[in-house]
């Protein structure tokens, strides 16, 4: 899985590209996050618009990138989840592509959903 951050003032943008799995793909992702957070960033999306597929791994690492996220006062929401992949999380319960009527704004999609699972 390849992994590109576009950072713009204080919001950073994950582009994944392939299936976000065990091993490498995980722990590229949690890296990204960490070093994100370390920078100080305040709003993470991680774009999952490339990748087809997640084991229970991947989709372990978003939860827990939220997590440590929201433990320092930041957001960490993700976008563009399609196919498959926005199959795997409807059928997960961890839907989280909510998205405002009319609104492009980034924050407006919301883990809302996945957090109350993991709580």
């Amino acid at each position: 899985m390849k992994v590109k951050t576009v950072t713009r003032g204080n919001t950073a943008e994950i582009k994944l590209n392939g299936a976000l799995t065990l091993g490498n793909p995980v722990e590229n992702l949690n890296q990204t996050v960490q070093s994100l957070l370390h920078q100080g960033i305040g709003d993470i999306v991680v774009d999952l618009s490339k990748v087809p597929y997640a084991d229970a791994s991947g989709l372990g690492s978003l939860v827990a990138a939220r997590a440590g996220a929201q433990s320092l006062g930041r957001t960490l929401t993700v976008a563009g989840a399609a196919g498959k992949m926005r199959e795997l999380l409807r059928m997960t319960g961890l839907e989280c592509l909510r998205r405002r009527r009319g609104s492009k704004n980034v924050r407006e999609f919301s883990f809302a959903k996945l957090a109350m699972r993991v709580a």
